[in-house]
């Protein structure tokens, strides 16, 4: 078994919805063209290490779909996904707890990542 697959491994067995810590930012407009600029948006930071970020990017679609649809790694999961997708987070200032999007985005994310995540 090579490394990475094993760091990738416990990687995925750390991840904990009780243990994760994030922050929601602002990110401003910025130039993609000459006279275009980007919308802004709200992102996520997932306060992780710099190596379990590169794990991350290694980690398996079925794999990431396993942890959303696991009640103690969903939250987590679905968190670093809006992390390293950087998609925008809106919906984070006002959801701000694992009940409160499971009870509203839960099922609306995951739809989005099994379109996603190749």
């Amino acid at each position: 078994m090579n490394k990475a697959f094993c760091q990738t491994l416990d990687l995925l067995t750390r991840l904990c919805n009780d243990s994760i810590q994030y922050t929601v930012t602002r990110i401003s407009p910025k130039y993609v063209g000459v006279d275009r600029l980007s919308s802004p948006k709200n992102i996520i930071s997932v306060e992780i290490g710099d190596e379990d970020m590169k794990l991350l990017k290694s980690i398996k679609r079925d794999e990431w779909i396993t942890a959303l649809h696991d009640t103690k790694k969903d939250w987590a999961a679905n968190l670093l996904l809006y992390t390293l997708y950087e998609k925008d987070a809106t919906t984070f200032i006002i959801i701000k707890t694992r009940e409160k999007w499971v009870n509203t985005y839960k099922e609306e994310d995951i739809k989005f990542w099994e379109k996603i995540l190749k």
